[in-house]
């Protein structure tokens, strides 16, 4: 494992693969922290704005090093995933955030965006229940949220 740091970010390289965690961004105005939990939340939202269902925020920060939440949402269907997708690249596209990667949108039956400090999974509901995610990471906190 290589492991370098400066004020803004720590690099981990583990097995040929990278995995950054932004801490802070620097922007016109000056460093500024983005508000990740909000993040999440706002993630959330925007999921449940297209109806998707069983969302859940886990808390990774006491149980991996890779992200700080997990964003894990169900839809009925091929389409319905790939809407909710939508939603979720929608909300965030004026964050000046990268998405770091997106997989799985070929298919539309789980599919990963990987905004750095959030990670949203969003499932079709037979994957859900194949790879369960929840129990997986059981050992994380939820977050409560509330939708609007």
């Amino acid at each position: 494992m290589y492991h370098s740091f400066n004020p803004h970010r720590i690099e981990y390289y583990i097995g040929g693969f990278e995995l950054f965690k932004t801490l802070s961004q620097t922007g016109l105005e000056g460093e500024r922290v983005l508000d990740i939990k909000n993040l999440a939340l706002r993630v959330a939202q925007a999921a449940w704005d297209v109806r998707a269902h069983d969302i859940k925020i886990l808390d990774m920060r006491s149980v991996s090093i890779m992200t700080d939440y997990f964003v894990i949402v169900s839809g009925d269907s091929m389409v319905h995933v790939r809407a909710v997708v939508g939603a979720i690249l929608d909300e965030v596209k004026d964050d000046d955030l990268k998405i770091k990667r997106r997989e799985g949108s070929d298919d539309a039956r789980w599919v990963l965006i990987d905004l750095g400090d959030v990670i949203a999974h969003v499932f079709h509901h037979a994957e859900r229940e194949f790879y369960d995610l929840d129990n997986l990471w059981s050992d994380a906190g939820e977050i409560p949220w509330e939708n609007t």
